[in-house]
């Protein structure tokens, strides 16, 4: 009866020893947070990431319209080479907003619309990189707001991108997106200066 009591104390004082230890607590605190952590982490990277490129996108769309409204009047009434490779230009300066990140996922639209009444917007030019163009004298997919649709031309820049992210397999489960389609549009009537 006393080897097991003895039995017995022996196991309590081991409990007891074991219950105050503290070497190696740290360890066991960081394995279990540091999984949540990474995921912090990530998302945090895929939220601004996400953010600089919508961003990207919108003054890609605003720049691409403003470069040709600037000289609009005289591009539209040149030649086509001439319109082309202006725009060609104006392309290759819009595309240069998205450094550092790849630009083969940006789709570039430029329309130049006449219109006729707000329900009505044919396409006078359409140029595009990376997209499907309008055929000319066809109703504008993309139509002018009423409240910029008076007489005349527009112009209307769209640009869209497709964001990837390196970490979207594992935020796949929280966000239920793999693939960020980032999609801006401006209108802006020709000027010249």
């Amino acid at each position: 009866m006393i080897g097991a009591r003895g039995r017995c104390g022996r196991v309590m004082t081991r409990l007891r020893a074991f219950g105050r230890a503290a070497e190696g607590l740290a360890a066991v605190e960081f394995a279990l947070l540091l999984p949540v952590l990474l995921l912090l982490y990530a998302g945090c990277i895929e939220l601004t990431t996400a953010m600089a490129l919508d961003r990207k996108t919108s003054r890609a769309a605003s720049t691409l319209v403003d470069l040709l409204a600037q000289d609009a009047p005289t591009l539209l009434a040149g030649t086509d080479a001439v319109y082309a490779a202006e725009v060609t230009a104006i392309f290759d300066a819009v595309t240069a907003i998205f450094e550092p990140y790849p630009t083969t996922t940006a789709k570039l639209l430029l329309l130049v619309v006449t219109i006729d009444s707000p329900t009505r917007q044919t396409v006078v030019k359409c140029t595009t990189r990376n997209d499907v163009c309008a055929n000319v004298g066809a109703i504008s997919p993309l139509t002018v707001p009423t409240s910029v649709a008076t007489s005349g031309q527009a112009i209307i820049g769209r640009v869209q991108y497709t964001y990837t992210s390196p970490v979207s397999s594992v935020l796949m489960s929280l966000t239920g997106h793999d693939i960020y389609n980032l999609n801006h549009i401006f209108y802006m009537k020709p000027r010249s200066g």
